[in-house]
């Protein structure tokens, strides 16, 4: 699954988990001595890094604290408010999410490496169990995620006519999936297994899903992230008997085949079409502001656009927002600052998601100056190698 959820997790390059010395010093006796509602830690590599703790309410990110690490690496998150019980983002610098899993009751403590991409991994959590189980899920979740996307970008670039790319993807994904479900059976009463929800399909495990959203419901239930998963899976059973692609959208869309024309209101409520972009290479960027996985990609393709917009590249920005507001402001907060932004504010009945077969997001289609499909869902650095190639 990589679709609804608040905050998780992107799939980028991983990196070695810093061995840190457990939960001590000033700063957690800092935390302790608060009595809770706070957020410590100790980040090598850190110093002068922005730290934002970051909530989900509604359907949109909300910064409740933010700080910056000091010279020596510690920093101290205290909201003015309150955190409800929840799984609550950590964002480093913008681009470096860690999930906490916490309420107003607990003082926390971080000790980790920041990473050169994506998310915080090898996180030595203390003050919270869950978040603990939590990043040892991500821990190992990560590495297979990178090498399903790497193999998929392999497939996509070279063909495989004798299955032997989309053989060795399988097994990946088997091995991304068994992981899954064995964190979860290891794990029960921990609210840390609805984060290993991401990375299933609920079309093909929705026993698994029906068995941790009952697991997690008196606990999680009232969260916007609960609701969202919960809100995927009953997408899936509605659907059970109609067929979908992810990675092919409907209509014969392929590698290869032409992309239909988008018209859509922009945010000033004009009408833009994708068409005008026609000589340039442009990323189709199917979002919303309420999906934790496309806000957590929204860095890796900010970087792409800065990397690469002088020399021909665009982005196109589909939006399947229903609240304006939300979506301009997430927008703003995830500095995408092309200008081909569009909705029809019609939620899941986005016409433009509709006519490519969008059944997941995020999900994306890169087209080449001629107007044609040259690849799907790329993430993380596979988006930047295909682009080098594109645009040399």
């Amino acid at each position: 699954m990589n679709m609804v959820k608040g905050i998780a997790t992107a799939a980028v390059l991983a990196v070695g988990a810093w061995t840190g010395t457990g939960c001590s010093g000033s700063e957690v006796d800092a935390a302790n001595a608060s009595g809770g509602n706070v957020i410590t830690g100790k980040i090598e590599n850190g110093a002068g890094a922005k730290v934002e703790l970051r909530d989900l309410r509604g359907n949109a990110f909300v910064t409740v604290a933010e700080t910056t690490v000091g010279p020596d690496g510690t920093f101290t998150l205290q909201p003015e408010s309150g955190l409800p019980y929840d799984y609550h983002q950590v964002m480093f610098n913008e681009r470096h999410p860690l999930v906490i899993i916490m309420d107003s009751t607990m003082a926390v403590h971080v000790e980790a490496r920041l990473p050169e991409m994506g998310y915080v991994q090898g996180a030595q959590i203390t003050g919270s169990q869950f978040s603990q189980d939590l990043s040892k899920y991500y821990e190992k979740a990560l590495p297979l995620q990178d090498s399903i996307r790497a193999i998929t970008t392999r497939l996509q670039a070279e063909g495989d006519p004798e299955g032997l790319i989309a053989m060795r993807a399988g097994e990946f994904q088997m091995r991304a999936d068994q992981w899954s479900k064995e964190f979860i059976e290891l794990h029960p009463g921990s609210d840390a297994i609805l984060g290993a929800l991401e990375h299933l399909n609920p079309a093909v495990h929705q026993s698994t899903f029906k068995e941790v959203i009952t697991a997690t419901q008196q606990s999680l239930g009232h969260t916007a992230y609960h609701q969202a998963i919960y809100g995927e899976l009953q997408r899936q059973v509605n659907a059970r008997n109609v067929p979908t692609a992810r990675t092919q959208p409907a209509g014969g869309l392929s590698i290869g085949a032409t992309a239909p024309d988008i018209v859509m209101n922009n945010k000033d409520g004009k009408p833009i079409k994708l068409s005008d972009l026609r000589g340039k290479v442009v990323l189709i960027d199917f979002w919303a502001s309420w999906c934790g996985p496309c806000r957590r990609e929204n860095p890796t393709v900010v970087r792409a656009y800065e990397q690469f917009k002088g020399k021909g590249f665009e982005i196109f920005s589909v939006s399947l927002d229903s609240d304006r507001s939300r979506w301009l402001a997430a927008i703003q907060q995830d500095g995408l600052v092309w200008p081909n932004h569009v909705s029809d504010l019609a939620g899941w009945q986005n016409a433009a998601a509709a006519a490519y077969g969008i059944s997941s997001i995020p999900a994306t289609l890169l087209i080449d100056r001629q107007g044609q499909i040259v690849a799907t869902n790329l993430r993380g650095p596979a988006l930047a190698a295909k682009l080098a190639e594109l645009l040399p």
